[in-house]
């Protein structure tokens, strides 16, 4: 099914429904559209509002995985974060108390969403940097993206343990 999301990428870009948006592509094509679709609004009041339109548009998240294991510690508001691998690829979802870190949270989802391990530890989210997010946001939310990402780092390696066999503490060495 696809779908536009409130003209921030075309039809043949994102597909899914609420509970499965992506956008195609590799990594670097992915983040072009992400990148693309920021530089076309003018102003950084919209800008702004775009990522608060990103925070309304994030899947649901299973209540089961809102635990202390899942928090996103330092960031502003309560978000948690919640990875599977399926195959070799990693998908993310979020959820928050606020639209803001939602929207951050979910811009960096539309990144790194069925990505590798070996992607998402990487190639951190210099794009944001390019994009101008992080001038936009006060130190705190600045702060907390980051932590999204780390977080998104963390889960992406403990899902891709298998990478490392002297993890594998079933195996003797």
């Amino acid at each position: 099914m696809k779908l536009q999301m409130n003209n921030f990428v075309n039809e043949e870009s994102i597909h899914g429904s609420k509970n499965d948006l992506f956008i195609h592509g590799s990594f670097d094509e992915k983040i072009n559209i992400i990148k693309r679709k920021f530089q076309e609004l003018p102003t950084p009041n919209e800008r702004y509002n775009l990522l608060i339109d990103l925070g309304r548009k994030l899947p649901s998240y299973p209540p089961i995985y809102k635990t202390e294991e899942f928090l996103v510690q330092g960031c502003q508001s309560q978000l948690f974060l919640f990875a599977e691998k399926k195959g070799e690829q990693i998908y993310f979802s979020a959820s928050s108390d606020a639209l803001i870190s939602s929207g951050l949270a979910m811009l960096l989802i539309l990144a790194y969403n069925g990505e590798t391990m070996d992607t998402i530890i990487s190639k951190p989210p210099l794009f944001l940097q390019e994009m101008g997010i992080y001038a936009s946001l006060s130190p705190n939310r600045s702060n907390g993206l980051s932590q999204i990402y780390l977080k998104m780092k963390l889960l992406a390696i403990l899902n891709g343990y298998d990478k490392f066999p002297s993890l594998d503490r079933n195996k003797s060495n």
